[in-house]
């Protein structure tokens, strides 16, 4: 028989609830959605705007910078 192996324990990591968010932006033909996600998958902000389908990407870019300020 061979001798029991100890490992080192393994190192645990936990994350903070109140820090951690995940943002998402849906751009579709007739409208922009942008929504956060707190860790715990709860919807935290949840906001869309119409754009027309041959909308600039400048555009696009300003309404989701607003859409991210509100």
């Amino acid at each position: 028989m061979f001798p029991a192996i100890k490992g080192k324990k393994p190192d645990l990591y936990g994350i903070n609830s109140l820090y951690g968010y995940t943002i998402s932006v849906h751009i579709l033909d007739n409208n922009i959605r942008l929504a956060t996600t707190d860790t715990n998958a709860s919807i935290e902000i949840n906001r869309i705007s119409p754009i027309r389908e041959d909308e600039s990407i400048d555009t696009v870019t300003s309404i989701i910078a607003d859409l991210s300020m509100k």
